[in-house]
């Protein structure tokens, strides 16, 4: 389809997105740029907006993809009108993000709401293709991403005095961790979207 993946941790200027036919442009590939990791560009300041949040975007992904996916253009794009417009009221500065599919609807995103993103994406999704994700006002690091469960943590537990099958030792979808530098030093968060119906 002509897509340019970015890095999953790289720098997205907003104007290195194309709204209408949301692709990439090529000139895009060697606009991105990291800003110095010694001093973040934008401050993660008290008072003043959200700090740290997370969002489940509910089916981010271009129109006709996939179960849930927009019908239409137009749909498409008062659904990421009407995300950006909660995410500039909020002003956070770093959003963890659960069921985005294609990395050039969180491009989209970023740059509905304004100013300069920094995207990370995880590679595990389920079967429909979301995942999880980042948007930061700071350049991100990086430090897991995986949908393995840690050697120490049990299994997802189905029925008593049954012993779990393989795949409950993982998860259907991502675990992705990062790093950001801050004023007041690194800050390390981590995103994971959970079955609703898990503990039930």
């Amino acid at each position: 389809e002509g897509v340019i993946q970015a890095p999953y941790d790289a720098v997205v200027p907003s104007q290195c997105v194309n709204r209408a036919s949301r692709r990439r442009s090529v000139a895009a590939a060697g606009a991105r740029a990291r800003l110095p990791d010694h001093r973040p560009s934008y401050a993660f300041r008290k008072g003043s907006g959200m700090l740290v949040g997370t969002w489940n975007l509910e089916n981010l992904m271009l129109p006709r993809s996939g179960d849930g996916a927009p019908r239409t253009e137009a749909e498409y794009e008062a659904k990421v009108e009407a995300l950006a417009s909660v995410i500039t009221a909020l002003d956070p500065a770093l959003l963890g993000v659960q069921e985005v599919k294609q990395e050039e609807t969180l491009a989209d995103l970023a740059k509905a709401t304004g100013g300069q993103w920094h995207i990370a994406l995880s590679r595990h999704a389920d079967r429909r293709g979301i995942r999880v994700g980042f948007l930061s006002r700071t350049p991100l690091r990086i430090r897991r991403d995986t949908h393995v469960f840690a050697d120490l943590l049990r299994p997802v537990q189905g029925d008593d005095g049954t012993e779990p099958d393989a795949h409950d030792r993982e998860t259907s979808r991502g675990f992705l961790a990062v790093e950001t530098d801050t004023t007041d030093g690194v800050l390390q968060v981590a995103v994971a979207h959970l079955k609703s119906k898990l503990l039930s």
